[in-house]
């Protein structure tokens, strides 16, 4: 698709468990999207996203798989170093020049893709 913007409505989808919006056109995301506390599966790969809305990640507490390939990041909000169910953190082809240096927070993590 070539979806520019996420409404801010989709902060209001509770019980949402899986949200794949990759290969779009998105620039950033809704402050509302800290509200998705049931996600367990989060694709925004493939999208023109330069940052996060504050407080991402603070309540993905079921979060397994976020993926995050293929966009602009600079930064990143260090709550996404505190998900202990993250199994699978993508992060590859971003514009990161460094990454938080405390991984203790990650206990589950399998995989990190860094390329």
């Amino acid at each position: 698709n070539r979806l520019q913007r996420l409404p801010t409505e989709i902060g209001e989808l509770h019980g949402l468990k899986a949200l794949d919006a990759s290969q779009n056109l998105l620039r950033s995301l809704p402050e509302a999207f800290v509200q998705l506390t049931s996600l367990v599966f989060l694709n925004l790969s493939f999208n023109q996203i330069s940052s996060l809305p504050e407080g991402f990640g603070q309540g993905f507490k079921q979060t397994e798989q976020l993926l995050l390939s293929h966009n602009l990041l600079s930064n990143l909000p260090q709550e996404l170093f505190s998900l202990s169910t993250l199994e699978d953190f993508h992060l590859s082809n971003n514009q990161l020049t460094e990454i938080q240096d405390n991984f203790d927070g990650l206990v589950s993590l399998k995989r990190l893709y860094l390329a």
